[in-house]
């Protein structure tokens, strides 16, 4: 997603992912904050990038262990998120395809 800065404008990426936490912990089930926003590069920018784990119940009630991982990306006006998500057994997509897809991601000027 690109979205503007609005009120987050002049906060870095790792401010911006940090403000983002508090929803991520009243939105999903049993959050879990397995990694704390850390600054990172993402095709040499400046990035932050955060990893949590909870809970997804669907509607027949069955319930799946997730773990979603989250990149900002500040660029101008604007910034990236970026987010990836797999259930945490990887049953149906692993953390490794994941890492591939983000590192093949090139942001030009």
């Amino acid at each position: 997603m690109i979205k503007p800065y609005g009120q987050l404008k002049g906060k870095d990426g790792k401010e911006i992912i940090s403000s983002i936490l508090p929803l991520m912990q009243k939105i999903f089930e049993n959050f879990q904050l397995a990694q704390s926003p850390i600054d990172v590069k993402m095709d040499e920018l400046n990035a932050a990038y955060m990893q949590f784990n909870y809970l997804l119940r669907i509607m027949d009630g069955r319930t799946f262990p997730i773990t979603s991982k989250m990149w900002i990306v500040p660029r101008g006006d604007y910034f990236f998120m970026i987010g990836a998500t797999t259930r945490q057994d990887e049953k149906t997509g692993s953390m490794k395809e994941i890492e591939q897809i983000i590192k093949s991601i090139k942001i030009e000027n």
